[in-house]
């Protein structure tokens, strides 16, 4: 098979692409080999002498298992058709509402399937093995996961997609003087709130800054840069809501080799920012380490996105 090129304007996040081809390579593997081989040259055929309820489920495996090979085979490479999609926002929300989303329903369905296997004397040998691939697909789903999490946090997506400190941060790139300003105020370990339209006039003194308890607005109007001079950076204990069900991890950041889940944070649950770090890999990616207040996962603590957050 000819080496698949990546499109010009998407070489950026080539890395990830890459992990896309490799994997759709896989699923190719699945639905043309594996599913196809097993449902016809197998021992599939003898489900039609089950029990009904039976049967119903082991169709469904089958059903459901090559659908995901067949959805993912082609999904993995359309990026690099701009006639379906016209930027890396359009692939990535394509994803949407996919099985990238029904991954915890998969589990659950293929618990399912296993626990009826059990209880068999002699199951059929097509079914166990249907259950293996399956279950691989399900681990690609996860992986495939996280590359989408990294490509929402890299530079290409975040130009596409600003966040409003992305909007800040792009404009003091014009102003090298109000540049100097929030380096200034990072270096003495403080925690700055903007505005999208933040004006900022030259700070004459930072020794002010750093002795005020309330924080600084620099040109003394409501559109300015407010810095606080929290040393303790929890936000002025502000409580944070997860936007999105999530993990939490040990480790924050992109290049995180290996990441090590603390606990599976469910969408609502409330926070507390008590850490705070810029990814060395893009000048865009922000990461937090949270206390959970509530939930499944109260009083456990891990690194999660700044994305996955709204201000309660």
């Amino acid at each position: 098979m000819a080496e698949i090129t990546i499109r010009k304007d998407f070489e950026s996040i080539s890395e990830y692409l890459n992990v896309f081809l490799e994997y759709y390579k896989t699923f190719k593997e699945f639905n043309v080999v594996d599913w196809a081989h097993l449902k016809h040259r197998e021992d599939f055929d003898q489900v039609y002498s089950l029990d009904a309820n039976i049967r119903g489920l082991y169709q469904q495996l089958y059903i459901d298992g090559r659908n995901i090979a067949i959805y993912f085979q082609s999904q993995l490479q359309e990026f690099n058709y701009p006639d379906q999609y016209i930027n890396i926002t359009s692939y990535v929300k394509s994803f949407e509402n996919s099985w990238i989303d029904k991954i915890g329903e998969c589990e659950d369905f293929i618990k399912k399937v296993k626990e009826q296997v059990s209880k068999e004397e002699n199951p059929l040998w097509s079914i166990e093995q249907m259950v293996v691939i399956y279950e691989k697909q399900i681990d690609l789903l996860k992986e495939i996961k996280k590359v989408i999490d990294r490509i929402r946090y890299s530079k290409l997506y975040r130009l596409d997609n600003p966040t409003r400190l992305d909007k800040v941060q792009l404009k003091l790139k014009e102003h090298p003087m109000k540049t100097s300003v929030i380096t200034a105020s990072l270096v003495l370990g403080i925690t700055m709130a903007f505005s999208i339209n933040a004006e900022v006039s030259p700070i004459t003194n930072v020794n002010n800054i750093q002795g005020s308890n309330q924080g600084q607005i620099i040109n003394g109007n409501n559109n300015s840069v407010v810095i606080s001079t929290s040393s303790s950076v929890h936000q002025n204990e502000r409580v944070h809501v997860m936007n999105q069900s999530t993990k939490l991890f040990e480790e924050g950041g992109l290049m995180v080799t290996k990441q090590i889940p603390v606990c599976d944070i469910e969408k609502g649950a409330r926070v507390q920012i008590i850490e705070q770090k810029q990814d060395p890999s893009s000048i865009y990616a922000t990461y937090v380490k949270v206390k959970v207040l509530d939930g499944i996962c109260q009083n456990k603590t891990g690194w999660t996105g700044t994305n996955n957050l709204t201000l309660q």
